[in-house]
């Protein structure tokens, strides 16, 4: 035991030492020293969010988001799900190719559809403020909303399944006083070829002029439906685009790099046209020097995105500090949309925290006997074999089962990380 509570407080004296040698001046510390000694992160209910000089602003107030992802509900990532996925080939598309396969196209979507029912329900939006958190990152994709060729799956959005989703989600935001990122977590086409995407193996959005015309339509759709509801803290363009090589390319090559913003370029113009209030992130992949100045494309109201999973304490402070540059420099906010720096988690968090930048843990809650240290809650659960689980199987497996309540364990050594 004092072993441990040895190693809490080096890591503690540790993260204050580096902070001081590796960062730029903020240039306002005395200012964040104010903000972060409320007892409570500030939310403003029915108040605008806009970017002030690098600062996230309700009016005069600053604020700085914390929360957690909700991975795993409206796109599945078997790896966090209940199914099995032995050779780690499996995305959500491919699911929901099995199952329909097995049991018909309206039954496979109802099972998807009752799963999501459960695994977050009402109690969660209010277990996630009763926790101190002040925003959730809502990951979705495309084929929430649209078939896989770009045709929506209702003529009336309020139908439409992935639009009822989101006006659910937002009133929960509502009623709990939570903040919203909405996250196109997978893009038409596919952003990289990762199965967070969706599907595996398909990157084609930066060369299909259908597949970015496709997601300019439902971004420009989204937009409209929200454009006037404040509980939305911003837009995500896409989640880590080229995540891995595309076409032999990595991310960080000046082609890629090209590719990325201008998708970037043409949905926020896009965006823009219908809504000119809303916040905008966008992501660097894995570094903000991939991204241009704001000023180079006109963009206004911008938060810079990085996701943060270096586990070593020069790779974390590498991070900050170019978050520091960005907000100082180009005058952007900042945001860690993902983070799990593993035996440095405290390190990570207390630096964010110092610094007032906003951040969304991933995950919040995950399912799977190994997972249990990337999310807030985790059950501990055998996984189910898609090719051999029978209908029955299914449908008591995703129901009650997935409720946070019914067998999840809190991690709370994860949690007094975060905070």
């Amino acid at each position: 035991m004092r072993k441990k509570v040895l190693l809490f407080f080096m890591t503690l004296i540790f993260s204050f030492s580096l902070s001081a040698e590796a960062y730029p001046d903020p240039g306002n510390q005395e200012f964040w020293d104010r903000v972060l000694s409320q007892e409570e992160i500030m939310f403003a209910d029915g108040e605008w969010l806009t970017v002030q000089d690098g600062t996230l602003m309700v009016k005069d107030t600053p604020v700085v988001l914390h929360g957690v992802n909700l991975g795993g509900w409206m796109l599945l990532e078997t790896w966090l799900s209940p199914f099995s996925d032995p050779d780690e080939g499996l995305a959500h598309s491919d699911i929901l190719s099995i199952l329909t396969e097995r049991f018909g196209k309206e039954q496979a979507n109802a099972l998807l559809q009752w799963y999501m029912n459960h695994f977050i329900t009402e109690s969660d939006f209010t277990r996630m403020k009763s926790l101190g958190f002040n925003c959730v990152r809502i990951p979705f994709w495309y084929r929430n909303f649209m078939t896989e060729k770009g045709e929506w799956l209702s003529g009336d959005h309020r139908s439409n399944p992935g639009f009822a989703r989101l006006d659910w989600a937002l009133e929960q935001c509502q009623k709990n006083g939570l903040y919203a990122i909405l996250d196109m977590h997978g893009a038409p086409g596919g952003q990289s070829s990762n199965q967070s995407t969706g599907a595996i193996g398909h990157a084609n959005l930066y060369e299909s002029e259908q597949a970015q015309k496709t997601m300019e339509t439902l971004w420009t759709t989204i937009a409209k439906r929200y454009q006037n509801n404040p509980y939305v803290a911003a837009y995500d363009i896409m989640n880590e685009p080229q995540n891995n090589t595309h076409g032999g390319k990595p991310p960080w090559a000046p082609e890629s790099i090209a590719q990325t913003n201008q998708v970037y370029d043409r949905m926020i113009h896009a965006i823009r046209k219908v809504d000119t209030r809303h916040i905008i992130t966008i992501e660097g992949i894995w570094s903000l020097d991939h991204l241009p100045h704001p000023k180079t494309y006109g963009w206004q109201n911008m938060m810079y995105q990085l996701h943060i999973y270096d586990t070593e304490p020069e790779q974390i402070a590498g991070r900050v500090k170019e978050l520091l540059t960005a907000r100082k420099e180009w005058g952007v906010a900042v945001y860690v949309g993902e983070y799990n720096s593993g035996k440095n988690q405290l390190l990570a968090a207390d630096l964010y925290r110092r610094h007032g930048i906003s951040r969304t843990k991933w995950t919040y809650k995950t399912v799977g006997r190994n997972a249990d240290n990337w999310g807030l809650f985790n059950k501990p659960m055998e996984k189910l074999d898609l090719q051999t689980a029978s209908l029955t199987e299914l449908i008591a497996a995703l129901g009650e089962e997935m409720q946070t309540d019914s067998g999840f364990v809190f991690n709370q050594q994860e949690y007094e990380m975060m905070k």
